[in-house]
């Protein structure tokens, strides 16, 4: 793809990034080259994409030893903080998740007439930093819908982006007048102001600052801020035969252990119902104890920064004292207690989890009640549990899972925020 002079889109070669010091005038440029790749979009054949998806997710996915993917990998552990192992573990979920069947028939599902409906203005994808390779859910919907993006990542990971989107470009040249990787600091008006004004549909991954300062936006914005998961647990999952026992305590702890925790689908926290909750959280502890010290050996944690070392130091310190039951892990291994409050305290991460004993669903519901609109996923064991999934979807909830299952849900049926794929990518 050739640019006029002073524009370079992010490239990665081998270990080596670079990308252009965006000036405003830069950025306005990008978006007419954008723009002009439209049409050449549009009429890019559902097989030809296919093709291209597929052996791009694939050569990602299962990299082969000292290729540019493979060294890929090296640059993420070191940007991410997750270990090889966990890096390993995180992408695989993620590429899994957009190539099944149902999400390559995606690019399929958006008829002829609608493609490019929107006109040549891109979309904009903002990515946050705390979860790798999550470009790729924002690339698929906006393919399918044969629309320009630009995808802009967080200055901490600025390499998994543009190093897909050029493997995409080496397979379907078409898609190299078209899809843009480029990094700048957040909070930089010009720079902002260039790329959105030109734009169709945002949609941004951030926290609670990054919501409030693109909130100008208005209805082109769709954002997805910080939300948690936990586990709403049966007590009679977890008191009949040891075999299913363990089965929904290895659940868990995949799904604690997973991008370390980070991810809005990682479990927070646990709550167990019934009359013998209490009993039956004393018996979990031990077993999800012996999990999460297996996945410390199976996908080793990264290294922990200081205020999450401190809160979880603290967390401990305060069930000691308080005489609560705690599993014996080791401290970089995970930490799990089983906590005489009846309130919800998200973890600090680091694989930090407090099991909640409750005497029934409502008193569940009333305890999330604060917590409505903020609460991404559910692990649901047992007829109690699962018996209110209409309470939760009218708390916000958009993922239901059984344990072991809330983290690779299928591109094609996860609606993050309630909002099908594609339906995120369409102008409003």
């Amino acid at each position: 793809m050739e640019h006029p002079p002073g524009i370079r889109l992010a490239q990665v070669s081998g270990l080596t990034y670079r990308s252009t010091r965006w000036s405003p005038q830069h950025l306005g440029r990008l978006m007419e080259i954008l723009e002009s790749g439209a049409e050449g979009l549009r009429g890019l054949t559902t097989r030809r994409l296919k093709v291209a998806w597929s052996s791009t997710v694939e050569a990602f996915a299962e990299p082969t030893p000292g290729s540019p993917e493979d060294q890929l990998r090296e640059t993420l552990t070191r940007t991410t903080g997750l270990s090889r192992a966990g890096l390993n573990a995180a992408l695989g979920y993620v590429f899994r998740g957009v190539s099944t069947r149902g999400a390559l028939d995606l690019l399929a599902t958006v008829s002829p007439a609608e493609q490019g409906a929107a006109g040549p203005r891109p979309a904009v994808a903002i990515m946050s930093s705390n979860l790798p390779g999550l470009a790729v859910q924002s690339l698929l919907p906006v393919l399918a819908l044969r629309r320009p993006v630009v995808i802009k990542s967080a200055s901490s990971e600025p390499f998994f982006t543009p190093a897909f989107i050029a493997a995409l470009g080496e397979r379907e040249p078409v898609l190299r007048q078209c899809l843009a990787a480029i990094c700048f600091a957040g909070g930089s008006p010009d720079l902002e102001q260039s790329l959105f004004e030109r734009a169709g549909k945002v949609v941004a991954y951030g926290g609670e600052e990054t919501a409030r300062d693109l909130a100008r936006l208005g209805p082109k914005l769709i954002m997805h801020g910080p939300k948690i998961s936990l586990a709403v647990l049966d007590a009679e999952a977890l008191s009949g035969p040891d075999d299913r026992a363990e089965e929904v305590a290895e659940g868990l702890a995949r799904d604690i252990a997973l991008f370390d925790q980070r991810g809005c689908l990682s479990i927070q926290a646990i709550f167990v119902i019934g009359a013998d909750a209490s009993a039956a959280s004393c018996r979990l502890v031990e077993m999800l104890g012996r999990r999460l010290d297996a996945y410390g050996h199976l996908w080793p944690p990264g290294p922990q920064n200081r205020a999450t070392a401190g809160a979880i130091r603290q967390w401990r310190d305060e069930a000691v004292m308080s005489g609560l039951r705690m599993s014996a892990l080791a401290f970089a291994s995970g930490t799990v207690i089983v906590a005489d409050e009846p309130v919800l305290r998200p973890s600090p991460g680091g694989r930090a989890v407090r099991i909640h004993p409750v005497t029934s669903g409502a008193q569940v519901l009333d305890i999330l009640e604060p917590w409505r609109g903020r609460i991404q996923g559910v692990a649901v064991a047992g007829e109690r549990s699962m018996a209110l999934e209409e309470p939760f979807r009218d708390l916000g909830v958009s993922r239901l899972a059984p344990p072991g299952s809330l983290q690779h849900p299928d591109m094609s049926t996860w609606h993050n925020g309630g909002l099908a794929p594609l339906d995120a990518f369409r102008d409003p």
